[in-house]
């Protein structure tokens, strides 16, 4: 972290004449960067999976079935599931993100949420060793575009890496370590998010 930076504002007229100010900002003495929290294994499984659940709650780290998460809301960021109508194949997203209402049904649908946040991700082109190098939050803040931020993590595919901000401002980023089948399949990844 860089302790001072300077700025110049410069202000030219119709006629080329320039202006300058300049600022020289200061960091506080106590500032740093986050501390991350590294989930070296999350496995979702996909909607019609019986045995691993859709939903990931960031907060207590644990992933649930659609009916526990339903009860869980606000506790809900992300979810897994894999798209058989846009061809966007194995997706991480969140519940607020526009999932097809077939996606997930019935009494517990999304459609019946009363609380759908929202996550959004980007597609970074780290390598999985500098994944493997995060040691605070100075890149998860830095890869983070908002104009470039998608609704949903796509194509999935082993060692793509996302870089994502939840809805209650976290900023994180995961690899894809394995993803097997389709709608009752499975999708590993390894999360490092603030704590």
């Amino acid at each position: 972290m860089s302790k001072s930076e300077i700025w110049t504002f410069t202000v030219r007229d119709k006629n080329g004449k320039t202006a300058s100010v300049y600022l020289k900002i200061l960091a506080d003495s106590s500032s740093q960067f986050g501390t991350v929290i590294t989930i070296p294994s999350i496995v979702f499984g996909a909607q019609n999976n019986s045995n691993i659940g859709s939903f990931f709650d960031v907060k207590n780290n644990k992933i649930h079935h659609l009916a526990e998460a339903f009860n869980i809301q606000d506790s809900i960021e992300l979810c897994y599931y894999y798209d058989f109508l846009q061809g966007e194949n194995n997706v991480i997203a969140s519940p607020g993100a526009n999932i097809d209402a077939s996606v997930y049904t019935g009494q517990y649908a999304l459609t019946n949420w009363t609380i759908k946040h929202e996550t959004r991700f980007i597609e970074t082109t780290l390598t999985a060793n500098d994944f493997n190098n995060i040691k605070n939050d100075s890149l998860l803040i830095a890869l983070y575009n908002v104009p470039l931020a998608k609704r949903k993590a796509k194509n999935l595919a082993v060692g793509k890496i996302f870089s994502f901000k939840t809805s209650s401002g976290k900023f994180g980023i995961f690899k894809v370590i394995s993803v097997n089948g389709t709608g009752g399949g499975t999708v590993e990844i390894e999360i490092k998010i603030q704590e």
